[in-house]
């Protein structure tokens, strides 16, 4: 295997061939960091001055200060802060600012501080500007440097990060104990979310303002800010933010919930009032409010059936899946498992019931409940494709525990893909069977034949372009399963171009993960395209670097 020192410098060699654009920008970038990230350093300042476009220069010389600094200190770094842009040198004088601070060292992290903040003038852009200046005083509240935060917040031009600003010098005022110059920090974020012109802008802003005060205890301040939010949904996460709040320090937080329900249940959208329940639901779930969390989550699913856009419908499931599986794995109560029957998409309930079979992998009798659960429910999946989702889910929760039952049950997939008269549709359902065959003990030679099956299937469609996306998921299975030199003839011969590269450098990583190193390199080497060649070089590079195994 050739060093990472070699593979880079080879890598830089090829990018060097490269047309000025983005492209090489962005290469001469990843070399850089790759180059810091293997703590050669000369070379990596080297390779940062022959990055042209300015968005990729700035962002390579913040990565490869920050190595620096991590790997020898600050004292090292001062060459590269000289010739840094000024984002990237902002960055770099406040985090070094913030470790003198906490080294003790208040006066030198003032000063960097300062040199920071002088730095972000040299940012043309205004918006930027404002927020990297509101990143800046953030850090320093942080540190403590609440004097100096309080005189640099109100010189921030932007609205939006000003009253982030702000908001993070009220925080630690508040844990500080400061109530009265807390107050006037709380008092000059309020004026300057006033500002903002965007709605929904203002009301993230306001509700942070909420959220601080809450944390703080200062409840009744945080009730008055959160009237004031446009948005029922946002007005309904700060009143759950300020009940959960109260909840943790001792206090009630029933009066303050009993505000974020009524103003969930005034929203009319669906999603959004969905949304709004299940958030409410699981801050009451995080306070041990198991029996009134279950209920909103109830009331969510009235709403969850009726969201017409099945993405939005999925990702509210996802989101009461999680609730439930959290809920189930938690126990207590008096039956916590008929959670789960709230679930109306038996497709769905089946992949919960299966997370919930995994996360019970100690809990005998909750697991068998679960799998006994998930048996139950597959007979009410018509659809064939959902069918195999649903069996594979199962053969892959139920494998550890019964491997001749999860062999079962992927046979019962293959014989549904039978079914299946859409070409696309076979092939991504045995691309599925394939990956649960090749990811356990279960059987590689029936994983091989799934796979060969769904390229079969591939060919019939009519178009090559409608081949190319279940293809590359096709040839990625086969890459987790371990086929390589399978999914390497897949890309080389069925693969348009661009495909083909991206999968041979994946290829090529793979080979290198499974100790085949001088592979590795060979295949990186013989990728047609130099720009996909460099960035395999520099993934490896990586690679070698993150590796501890010892070197033969």
């Amino acid at each position: 295997m050739k060093s990472v020192l070699t593979l880079l410098r080879r890598a830089r060699e090829i990018v060097w061939g490269l047309p000025e654009g983005e492209a090489r920008a962005l290469l001469l970038r990843g070399v850089a960091e790759a180059f810091a990230h293997g703590a050669y350093f000369p070379e990596a300042q080297e390779t940062l001055a022959e990055i042209a476009d300015p968005r990729h220069r700035e962002g390579a010389f913040l990565q490869v200060g920050l190595a620096i600094l991590s790997a020898r200190g600050e004292e090292d770094v001062g060459s590269l802060l000289a010739e840094a842009p000024p984002t990237a040198r902002a960055h770099l004088l406040a985090r070094i600012g913030a470790e003198r601070v906490r080294s003790g060292e208040r006066r030198k992290g003032e000063n960097s501080f300062d040199e920071a903040l002088e730095a972000v003038r040299g940012v043309i852009p205004s918006r930027r500007r404002a927020l990297l200046a509101a990143g800046i005083v953030t850090r320093m509240a942080g540190c403590g440097l609440l004097e100096k935060a309080r005189r640099a917040a109100p010189r921030i031009e932007a609205p939006h990060p000003r009253c982030r600003a702000w908001n993070a010098v009220a925080g630690m005022l508040l844990r500080e104990g400061r109530k009265t110059a807390a107050m006037a920090a709380v008092a000059s974020a309020r004026s300057a979310a006033g500002e903002i012109p965007h709605a929904a802008l203002a009301d993230a802003a306001r509700l942070g303002i909420v959220e601080t005060l809450a944390a703080a205890g200062a409840w009744t301040q945080a009730q008055e800010v959160a009237q004031t939010l446009r948005s029922p949904l946002r007005r309904s996460e700060a009143f759950g933010a300020i009940g959960e709040a109260a909840a943790r320090s001792g206090g009630s937080a029933e009066p303050f919930f009993a505000a974020a329900l009524s103003c969930a249940r005034g929203i009319d959208a669906e999603r959004q009032r969905c949304e709004a329940l299940l958030g409410l639901a699981e801050r009451q779930a995080r306070i041990g409010q198991e029996e009134v969390a279950d209920e909103t989550a109830r009331a969510a699913v009235a709403d969850t059936v009726r969201i017409i856009d099945p993405r939005w419908q999925r990702k509210m499931w996802h989101r009461f899946g999680g609730i439930v599986v959290r809920r189930v794995t938690r126990g207590g109560g008096d039956d916590p498992f008929s959670l789960t029957e709230e679930i109306a998409d038996p497709t769905f309930r089946c992949e919960v019931l299966c997370r919930i079979a995994r996360r019970a992998r100690r809990i005998p009798s909750l697991r068998e409940r679960a799998l006994q659960a998930v048996a139950q429910t597959l007979d009410r999946i018509t659809d064939p494709s959902h069918r195999v989702e649903a069996l594979c889910g199962f053969a892959e929760a139920i494998h550890p525990y019964a491997p001749d039952r999860a062999t079962e049950l992927l046979e019962s997939a293959t014989a549904a893909v039978s079914t299946l008269s859409d070409p696309e549709a076979r092939a991504w359902a045995l691309t599925r069977i394939g990956g649960v065959w090749g990811g356990s003990t279960l059987g590689r030679e029936h994983a091989l034949r799934c796979f060969c099956e769904a390229a079969d299937a591939l060919s019939r469609l009519p178009s090559p372009f409608w081949q190319m996306r279940p293809l590359k998921r096709l040839i990625e299975t086969m890459i987790a399963s371990g086929f390589l030199e399978e999914a390497t003839h897949l890309a080389q011969t069925r693969a348009q171009e661009r495909i083909r590269h991206r999968m041979e450098r994946r290829i090529a990583l793979a080979y290198f993960r499974r100790g085949e190193e001088i592979r590795a390199s060979g295949m990186a080497e013989r990728i047609d395209d130099p720009a996909e060649r460099a960035m395999a070089l520099i993934r490896l590079a990586r690679a070698a670097c993150d590796d501890t195994r010892p070197r033969r």
